[in-house]
């Protein structure tokens, strides 16, 4: 119901706060964070996990002693330039990100969190698959809020840095009408009263990736 307190595992661990293993062939699940040595499977997380090694840490924070951290500054379609932590293992990482947008007719501050997968095709070349959710806030009841899904060809530049971009197909709605001029012109759906606005539009991404 709380949390599990284990050697080494095979198999399943689940606690409603969190877990703490040694080594781990199998599958951890914590509504707030896992923690184990080496990792062979899935750590799910609420919040954060911790481990020495573990290629599929999923959780909005991720302390891996071999995975990889970096720092990302991207900007997008509508005008949100936003810079992210990321952080994670081989194949999956959390996002973490606060930025700035200039269509927004308030404060303009965006804060959003996700998730990302990594296809990796060779030492120079992957592609990332990113879910995120975000706000745009006005510090009010009325603030503006958006999901999407971008798939981000990426090229590695030397040992730190990474180029990425590409298309995200995204839902975004509002109760704020004063931000109606940060939605795009072109939807694949879209809904408008007078007290809601939602849209389903196509967009893109773009960024630079500086890797610890």
């Amino acid at each position: 119901g709380l949390g599990n307190i284990a050697g080494n595992i095979k198999g399943f661990q689940f606690g409603g706060l969190g877990n703490i293993a040694g080594n781990v062939k199998g599958f951890q699940l914590g509504g707030l964070f896992n923690k184990a040595k080496k990792v062979h499977g899935v750590q799910f997380a609420g919040l954060f996990n911790i481990a020495e090694s573990s290629d599929c840490p999923i959780a909005i924070l991720n302390f891996i002693k071999n995975g990889e951290y970096g720092i990302a500054l991207t900007y997008n379609d509508l005008g949100s330039a936003m810079i992210s932590f990321r952080s994670g293992g081989r194949v999956t990482y959390g996002i973490l990100g606060v930025g700035y947008n200039n269509k927004s007719k308030d404060t303009g501050i965006v804060m959003e969190a996700g998730f990302g997968a990594h296809i990796n095709i060779n030492r120079w070349f992957r592609i990332n698959n990113e879910l995120k959710a975000g706000s745009v806030d006005n510090f009010s009841d009325k603030n503006t809020f958006y999901a999407n899904y971008s798939l981000l060809p990426a090229f590695r530049i030397g040992r730190h840095f990474e180029i990425f971009g590409g298309p995200s197909i995204n839902y975004m709605q509002t109760e704020n009408m004063e931000n109606r001029g940060m939605f795009p012109a072109n939807s694949l759906w879209k809904e408008h009263t007078d007290t809601k606005l939602q849209q389903v539009y196509m967009g893109w991404q773009a960024g630079v990736h500086f890797i610890f």
